[in-house]
This record gives structure tokens, sequence and C-alpha cells, in this order.
């Protein structure tokens, strides 16, 4: 039995699979409760992670413009005429800037990485992000020129031959970061706001569905018997039951439940609702009232046995 039912759910991705309400053939309400309630866990989970990295996408964002801003700065101060002094930057900030940068290209990675997990939580299909390959790429091949640089079993000969190379690569890809990864930051928290509103829809209907309720006698009669027998009307409480048309008692009390149970063994809850006609609350009160006098005994979840001569 579903509870959300998905438009869109990725075709054999595991995740979204798992997650589906209707994913699993269950027959039991205690087992679809059970799926229900885990379904719930991993949405709010999700909901959690999609809201983090919401906020975690503008500081990114004005990470990667600042750096922008100091590079566009310090190119464009260049264009002055003679008479103008030339522009001196403090050397802490170019050093800020490069750590900045460098924070920026495994932030962005990473963030589109977990985005797409939080995504495929929510049941949307995951997008193929171009900006998050640049990314890896990027920090594949800077780790790869400090591995060169630095391995001793490497010769010289082969460092002058790919160093130069690297360089040159680096030239192009350090300045497309900018752009790369503003681009790819703003789309990713697209898909996170579609993501964190269908987790929000979703966790909200489930919370729903899994508050309790108190249940209702299941057609008119019952739940106007079952009113009679709470107030004391329609009979003595502590008497006989006294009947009425169709041969079900006008209230029910103690001994009904006895008479029900007399030579059945062990009797269940549910049973005795079918076989008296009475409402849930009417036969709670009982059962308690047959506990209390030691009447009736436990005899398993939902399950009683009458102890005759002890009532």
């Amino acid at each position: 039995m579903a509870l959300i039912t998905r438009t869109t759910s990725p075709a054999g991705d595991p995740i979204a699979g798992l997650l589906a309400a209707d994913a699993i053939p269950i027959d039991t309400p205690a087992a679809r409760r059970a799926l229900q309630a885990g379904a719930l866990e991993a949405r709010r989970a999700a909901l959690a992670t999609a809201e983090t990295l919401l906020r975690l996408g503008n500081p990114l964002l004005a990470a990667i413009l600042c750096v922008s801003f100091v590079h566009i700065f310090h190119t464009v101060a260049a264009i002055k005429p003679g008479s103008v002094a030339a522009l001196h930057l403090p050397d802490w900030l170019y050093h800020l800037t490069a750590a900045a940068l460098t924070v920026a290209i495994d932030a962005v990675a990473l963030y589109g990485i977990a985005a797409g997990g939080a995504t495929r939580l929510a049941g949307l299909s995951p997008a193929r992000s171009w900006g998050v390959a640049f990314f890896l790429l990027t920090t594949f091949l800077l780790n790869a020129t400090f591995v060169v640089r630095y391995a001793p079993s490497l010769t010289a000969e082969l460092r002058g031959t790919i160093l130069p190379a690297l360089d040159l690569l680096f030239g192009i890809l350090l300045p497309a970061a900018i752009p790369v990864g503003l681009a790819t930051v703003e789309r990713t928290m697209a898909r996170l706001q579609a993501a964190h509103l269908r987790l929000t829809v979703e966790v909200t209907a489930i919370e729903e569905l899994l508050r309790p309720v108190a249940k209702k006698p299941q057609n008119a009669s019952e739940r106007i018997l079952g009113e009679c027998a709470d107030r004391g009307f329609g009979g003595n409480a502590d008497g006989p039951a006294g009947a009425v048309s169709g041969g079900r008692p006008a209230s029910f009390t103690l001994d009904t439940v006895l008479a029900a149970g007399e030579g059945a063994g062990v009797i269940r809850r549910a049973d005795l609702i079918q076989q008296l006609g009475c409402s849930e609350t009417t036969l709670d009160r009982l059962l308690a009232e047959g506990l209390a006098r030691g009447a009736i005994a436990r005899a398993g979840r939902g399950a009683y046995r009458v102890l005759r001569g002890e009532a």
C-alpha cells in the first residue's frame, strides 16, 4: 500500500526503490506501519541533509566570488595611465585567495556529490553534472602534480616532461573553475530546493498517517450501543445482560465477556468484538475490570483466558 505515489522513480536506483512505500509487498498492518516508520526516518535524514547543504550553498558561492573579485580586480587595475601607481595587493591577500580557491575546488566537488545523494533519497532522478566531473578532474590533476613533483622515484627528465604540461593545463582549468563553480553550485541548489519541498511534503504526510488516532466503531449501531454501555444506560451494569432485537445485549458487563469465553480456553480481543458486537472502548473497560478482579488473565498479546471460579 503506497503512501506517496512518486511519478518519477530512477530506473535501477536501489536507494529510491528501497524508500518507495510500495516497494515490498507486506500484508499485515503492523508490518506496513514498520515500513512506513522506516521510510519516515530515511526521509527525515535526507531532509536534514538537504537543509544543511542549502545553508552551505550561499557561503560557497561567496567564497568563489571573493576569489574571482581579487583576480579580476588585480587584472583590471593594471589598465591605467602611466601616471597612476601600480596596484600592489598585500601578500596575505594572495595567500588567502589561493587558499579560498583550493577549498572551493574540493568543496564544490563534495557539494555536488552530497547533493546527488540527497536528491536521490527524495526520489528525483540523478542529474549528470559535468561541473562535478570538472572539479573531480581538477582535484585529481592538482594532487597528481604534487606527487610528480616530490615523488623520489621519478627522474628529473620525467618531471621535466610532465610538470610543464600540467602547468599549461592548469592555466586553463584554474580560471575556468570560477564560472564552472558558480554554475554548478547554483544548479545544485535549485535541485536541492526541489528535493527539500518533496521531502517536506512526504515527511508531513507520513507523520500524519503514523499519528495515533482513536478508532471508531464500525457502524452507527455499534457506536450507539457502546455509548449506552459506557454511560450505564439500557440495564444494570452489575446485573445480567438484557437482550434486544437480534440477540445482542443492550448493555455489556463482565459476565457477558466471561460467558463468551467460557470453555474457549484462550479468547482473543478481536474475536470478542466480533462475537459480542460491542465497541472497542467497552470491551477494553470490561477486560480491565476482569483483570482487576482476577476473573481474567492475560495469555499473550491481545489474548486472554477466563479463570473459572475466581471472579
